[in-house]
């Protein structure tokens, strides 16, 4: 079994503060983009230095997969490439030593977003009732201010669909998103996703789910200035008026 320590990945995750992870934690990343989870692939709220960070503001700061109301038991975990992981396990209330009922697996793969496929197999020759959740959340904080453990409180909005959620942080012109989908319809709520499952005998039951993000930034269009020429900005706030100091061009800034 290979587990990525935190300090084994890249300058940036290295820098980010060990105490409140456990001794080893799985690391996937791309570039930049990186996602910091418990060898079972959850995120944990209080654990400040996890989570998935895309250009540096984390996107998922809770994402915890829970099956019959508990963290699924690790039976292996590893890295086959540096932006991708897997993980296989079973029920938290499996007894050691005895052949699982259910089999889990997880595969997580990272680049702009992220793209995890839970798999669920009843190895028994009889009908198993399974609760799968995930539940999610995004802080939107700055890398910074969590490798600092200074945390802002940020006023977030969510929209739910039929098979989607999008956590959303504004700001003026400051825009982040985290777009959670699922290849099956699930209930949702603000915390999370839930799927009631009915597995036939040695049935398998698989789950897609895509996060996608935004990153971006509003324009700003002043219709006349002193010139009488237009001019759009683009930048982290809303411009209260078009500077005079300013050399307004038909070119963005």
């Amino acid at each position: 079994m290979k587990r990525v320590p935190v300090r084994q990945a890249t300058e940036s995750t290295r820098s980010l503060p060990g105490e409140p992870l456990a001794a080893e934690s799985l690391v996937v990343l791309d570039g930049s983009t990186f996602f910091v989870s418990e060898p079972n692939g959850n995120v944990d709220p209080e654990q400040e230095a996890s989570g998935f960070f895309f250009k540096d503001t984390r996107h998922l700061s809770t994402w915890r997969l829970l099956l019959s109301g508990r963290p699924m038991r690790v039976l292996t975990a590893r890295t086959p490439d540096y932006y991708s992981a897997r993980i296989f396990g079973t029920l938290g209330t499996a007894r050691v030593g005895l052949n699982p009922t259910i089999l889990v697996r997880r595969d997580r793969f990272v680049s702009d977003g992220v793209h995890e496929d839970v798999v669920l197999d009843n190895n028994s020759d009889s009908e198993q009732e399974v609760r799968l959740e995930l539940e999610f959340g995004s802080d939107f904080a700055d890398l910074f201010d969590v490798k600092a453990r200074k945390l802002k409180p940020m006023a977030t909005s969510i929209q739910i669909g039929s098979d989607r959620v999008r956590l959303r942080y504004e700001h003026d012109a400051f825009v982040r998103e985290t777009t959670i989908s699922f290849s099956e319809p699930p209930t949702i709520d603000t915390d999370g996703a839930r799927f009631d499952l009915r597995l036939k005998p040695r049935e398998r039951w698989r789950l897609c789910i895509d996060v996608t993000v935004v990153a971006t930034r509003a324009s700003w269009t002043w219709p006349r200035c002193d010139s009488g020429r237009t001019r759009t900005y683009r930048g982290p706030f809303r411009p209260p008026a078009c500077p005079g100091s300013w050399r307004c061009s038909d070119a963005t800034a």
